[in-house]
């Protein structure tokens, strides 16, 4: 059964809304130990291991900090990538 743009978009935000939670705890744990780019690896052991407790097929260490999650579906239809920057920024106060 084909979905509609707006009834896969839906579905996305209430499975984010489901999430919520375990959304802002890693974003808590990362945000407590900001590491800058090319140095992220407490930051990506905290993605990957979120990532293979959803049940997601892992890789690790792409392009030195890298990590890579991959998922089929069940049917023919969309494709959808996803991507984040896991390093921090130093911005010195004014």
């Amino acid at each position: 059964m084909a979905r509609s743009k707006a009834e896969l978009k839906a579905l996305v935000q209430e499975e984010i809304d489901r999430r919520a939670e375990d959304i802002v705890r890693v974003s808590a744990a990362i945000q407590a130990h900001p590491e800058t780019g090319f140095f992220e690896h407490r930051t990506a052991d905290v993605v990957a291991q979120e990532l293979r407790g959803m049940g997601l097929s892992v890789e690790t260490q792409l392009a030195r900090t890298g990590v890579k999650a991959t998922m089929r579906g069940h049917a023919d239809g969309p494709t959808v990538g996803i991507l984040g920057e896991l390093d921090s920024l130093i911005v010195p106060d004014s």
